[in-house]
């Protein structure tokens, strides 16, 4: 069963289904730590998602789940060698200024009022940080 949680970005809130089946480690360490206050920025190297770190979740070397390259519009994407949790809202990629292409965990999907939270990770790129918060459903 796919645990719900709600995000909440600014002043738009959604839903997100954690894939706790395809990433069962990396969804119960994000479930340990709820709520999560944080502010979401920009990436710089991999293309069109907003990020959010949590160091208390940095594992170099952990087991990665779910894994992909590329992340689909709409997910959430953990990448645990930094502790980096990422909401796509275009063409991204796992990558950095040491690695041009890495792999990264599929973690979970915006489902219910998804457009206008994405519509608003874009807007980091020019308008900034946006603060953001995690918590049960």
């Amino acid at each position: 069963m796919n645990t719900r949680i709600s995000v909440q970005l600014g002043d738009v809130g959604a839903t997100l289904t954690l894939f706790d089946e395809l990433a069962p480690l990396a969804a119960h360490k994000l479930l340990g730590v709820l709520p999560i206050d944080a502010e979401l920025r920009h990436v710089r190297w991999s293309g069109e998602t907003g990020y959010f770190l949590l160091a208390s979740l940095a594992e170099p070397g952990a087991q990665l789940e779910n894994a992909v390259t590329f992340y689909p519009r709409g997910s959430l994407i953990y990448r645990p060698e930094h502790g980096e949790f990422a909401f796509t809202y275009g063409q991204a990629q796992a990558r950095d200024n040491v690695k041009l292409a890495d792999h990264a965990c599929l973690l979970g999907a915006l489902e219910e009022n998804a457009e206008p939270f994405l519509e608003l990770v874009r807007k980091t790129r020019t308008e900034g940080r946006q603060p953001l918060r995690l918590s049960g459903s």
